[in-house]
């Protein structure tokens, strides 16, 4: 599969100019539980508040995590685990949800009734194992990261900031390029006639041959959120402390909005891309 850099550019471009509410709807769901999660978490005094996340908080931090300005020092590491929870298990689903639906209009068997349901049940489960998978090579790198590779970069940038700086990109660099390493398996597993293993093999080596111009992708469609989880990572404690603990909640909230929108951008224009390279080989 031969792709061209101007195609891919392209691709990137009908992503965006190509926003139809329709295909975005299933990652409006998910946008919607994290905003529902921020909500509960800044009225976290009120019962309802506390007897959710307050609940939530006090089970994955201890107790005193649940209390004021502390938890919103712990808010982002509580909304990253909300956000890896609905983007793994529901959106097992809805990712190929949207996926099946931005395909929709070049694949003429999916515009049959049910069919777009019955490809996208088909695929929740290699999507569902391949999501599991990128968290569990995720989870071996964010260990590995203070051990070494973090060490020796942060003493490189010469401690300070600019050392907190770089410990964060390569962390977040390196956590997106292991994603992308997973990134076409909800693509290929609603095309036609695929299997569990056809999906999942299949997505990895087809994510493995455009990972030049996906990877390109995450970074260009996550730029708005990275700026954003930046300030609220390596700036945090400091917001919290010295300012008002909630604009970390403020923070979350634009974070939110940025890559959700950023993903379904990811997916869009990757998808595009992988229909445009089976054009051309044609």
């Amino acid at each position: 599969m031969r792709i061209s850099v101007s195609t891919a550019v392209t691709c990137a471009r009908e992503a965006v100019q190509d926003f139809r509410f329709y295909e975005y709807l299933p990652f409006g769901i998910i946008l919607a539980t994290e905003f529902l999660f921020l909500i509960l978490a800044v009225n976290l005094a009120a019962p309802w508040g506390m007897g959710t996340v307050g609940l939530l908080a006090r089970s994955v931090g201890g107790d005193g995590v649940a209390h004021y300005p502390q938890f919103f020092v712990f808010l982002p590491n509580l909304a990253a685990l909300v956000e890896a929870v609905l983007y793994t298990l529901p959106g097992s689903f809805l990712i190929p949800l949207a996926v099946a639906r931005i395909m929709e209009p070049t694949d003429p068997a999916l515009q049959a009734p049910g069919m777009i349901l019955a490809r996208v049940k088909r695929a929740v489960p290699p999507v569902l194992v391949g999501a599991l998978l990128s968290m569990a090579v995720l989870a071996g790198w964010q260990a590995l990261l203070p051990k070494g590779p973090g060490l020796w970069v942060r003493n490189l940038a010469g401690g300070g900031l600019p050392g907190e700086t770089a410990y964060w990109a390569t962390g977040m660099l390196v956590a997106y390029a292991i994603s992308t390493c997973f990134l076409c398996i909800p693509i290929v597993a609603v095309q036609e006639d695929r299997g569990f293993f056809q999906s999942l093999i299949g997505g990895l080596k087809r994510s493995l041959k455009v990972f030049p111009f996906s990877y390109g992708y995450v970074v260009l469609f996550s730029l708005p959120a990275l700026i954003t989880l930046y300030v609220t990572q390596v700036f945090g404690h400091y917001l919290v402390i010295r300012m008002r603990p909630e604009v970390a909640a403020v923070l979350l909230c634009a974070y939110v909005v940025f890559i959700n929108l950023g993903t379904y951008f990811l997916y869009g224009a990757t998808t595009r891309l992988l229909i445009a390279g089976k054009q051309e080989v044609q």
